[in-house]
């Protein structure tokens, strides 16, 4: 399903769709679905520390795409659009769309369900804090953190955030529950077609991009799994399921909504569809074979 709206999305623009359809696909996408999953999320959002793991796995892995984008963009001399799509696009995993349906192949239900627990303290509140931070940071050239702060007050997500933390007190209502879940529902193929009409896999493209491209996939689908393993099982010396979920979600590819914030703040979108366009197929052989070194050193 996810190559097949992405497929959709590039069908459309090679059949000459305007630009401007696309654009305000994407700011439909973050005013509507996007927000309803936030303001969905945060209402039901309850914390379990028995999934420390995967929940904390999310942020350690982020904030090294931040540490290491940050470093390698001054030294490569990246601009802050590159940068800022690397550091969201490596940063963030791609746990719904692909990942439950990963671990309920290689690891069975009960990861599945660990994943899902995990997810709203580790990815999703990640997603609706620091990662649309850094997307408003690098879209204005890194300015100060007043600038920051007055462009996420104007950014819808961040109203849905305020929103769904505001209403924990009270119960949503069928009518409007059924709405909100009906938003986030939409959300992964209208994302999957905005990215997919953003593909382009143009050999100048790719020769410009490439650089950036290896980085971002090599510390995503190698580099940071590689690090959760060696922190979790290695010096923790912790195993179990909880901490093969933590590692497996780090070797996911992209998340679609990552891209779909990088396009929305005006950062490098080629490069994060790029990102989404070869690291989903890919993650699917690489998740595997971590699936199997981890088999093999009985984590």
């Amino acid at each position: 399903m996810v190559f097949m709206w992405m497929a959709a999305g590039f069908a459309l623009r090679r059949a000459r769709v305007p630009p401007r359809v696309f654009v305000g696909l994407t700011h439909f996408i973050v005013w509507v679905p996007l927000s309803a999953m936030i303001v969905r999320s945060m209402h039901a959002f309850a914390w379990d520390a028995s999934y420390w793991a995967p929940a904390s796995a999310a942020w350690l892995v982020f904030a090294g795409s931040a540490a290491l984008f940050a470093v390698l963009g001054r030294r490569r001399r990246w601009s802050a659009r590159v940068t800022g799509a690397l550091v969201l696009t490596a940063g963030l995993s791609n746990t719904v769309f692909v990942g439950y349906a990963l671990l309920r192949a290689l690891e069975g239900e009960g990861a599945v369900s660990i994943a899902v627990r995990a997810d709203q303290p580790g990815t999703f509140l990640l997603l609706m804090t620091l990662a649309l931070a850094t997307a408003s940071y690098y879209s204005m050239g890194r300015p100060d953190a007043g600038a920051v702060f007055k462009r996420l007050a104007r950014f819808p997500p961040s109203w849905a955030l305020l929103a769904g933390l505001l209403s924990r007190g009270w119960e949503f209502s069928p009518a409007l529950t059924a709405a909100l879940a009906a938003g986030g529902r939409i959300l992964a193929p209208l994302a999957l077609i905005s990215i997919g009409a953003r593909l382009r896999f143009d050999p100048a493209l790719i020769r410009r991009e490439r650089e950036a491209l290896a980085w971002g996939l090599g510390y995503k689908l190698v580099l940071a799994p590689a690090g959760i393993a060696l922190l979790f099982a290695g010096f923790f010396g912790r195993g179990g399921e909880t901490v093969r979920v933590a590692i497996l979600e780090s070797a996911l590819g992209p998340m679609i909504v990552a891209a779909t914030i990088v396009e929305e703040n005006g950062l490098d979108a080629s490069l994060s569809s790029l990102m989404m366009g070869v690291g989903t197929p890919l993650c699917l052989i690489t998740v595997t074979l971590w699936a199997k070194i981890l088999d093999r050193f009985g984590i």
